[in-house]
């Protein structure tokens, strides 16, 4: 049984110039998609902040 990596890996058509390049492209989407989880766990952390602030005041 392949793992997801493996098995979104394409296979190379000639050279590992082409190999580089495909880890290059997936290493930027994916740091890409980090960044953005940051954010919105940054925002979900903000709110989340803010809310327990309303509810100790509330109380």
């Amino acid at each position: 049984m392949e793992d997801s990596a493996t098995a979104e890996a394409p296979e190379p058509t000639s050279g590992t110039g082409d190999l580089v390049a495909d880890l290059q492209e997936r290493i930027g989407r994916h740091t890409q998609q980090l960044a953005e989880h940051a954010r919105e766990l940054h925002q979900l952390r903000e709110d989340l902040d803010g809310l327990t602030q309303r509810l100790d005041s509330a109380s």
